[in-house]
């Protein structure tokens, strides 16, 4: 594989990567800020919430981690096509669409706890 490719290839998976540590720090980060601010009526329930958010998270990044690495298959493999490659990136954007909807689902469960609109 000539280097130019395989530099691009590398920038390209470190994005990816930093895209999914970034978007988990910020999930936590606004949860937890949000769940910190319940009242200690809502608190149980808030937690309980975030524990379960949690859990339906953590699983998610598993789908989202196996997606990456199938996508860092085909990209290694070179008798993928580019169609397999940009079905499994769309895939891979898919879910974590998804994560960012669940994320935000979340938050506002938490609000709606908190008494906001």
């Amino acid at each position: 594989m000539p280097s130019s490719l395989k530099s691009l290839k590398h920038a390209f998976l470190r994005l990816l990567l930093l895209g999914l540590l970034s978007t988990n720090l910020g999930l936590v980060w606004a949860g937890a800020s949000l769940a910190q601010s319940q009242s200690r009526a809502n608190s149980s329930s808030a937690e309980q919430l975030q524990q379960q958010f949690n859990q339906r998270v953590a699983a998610h990044n598993r789908r989202i981690v196996q997606a990456q690495d199938e996508l860092q298959a085909l990209l290694n493999n070179p008798r993928a096509t580019d169609d397999q490659i940009r079905n499994k990136q769309r895939e891979l954007s898919a879910l974590r669409t998804q994560r960012e909807e669940m994320a935000t689902a979340h938050l506002l469960r938490l609000r709606r706890l908190q008494g906001s609109p």
